[in-house]
């Protein structure tokens, strides 16, 4: 059984931002993705993002 710990509510919000630019183009891939928040204002770490993406199975 894995280890199941809850995110904190800003990767909540930063999951929930890239669940929509994921679904506008379903072609991002960690560094594109990182590219679009960085557009929106939002620059996050490069393996905070592919982390998320794993867990989010995108």
């Amino acid at each position: 059984m894995k280890n199941r710990i809850a995110e904190a509510k800003e990767n909540l919000v930063l999951m929930k931002t890239m669940d929509k630019l994921f679904l506008s183009d379903p072609t991002l891939g960690v560094l594109g993705m990182q590219d679009e928040l960085s557009e929106k204002g939002l620059d996050y770490n490069v393996k905070r993002i592919r982390r998320l993406m794993r867990k989010m199975a995108i």
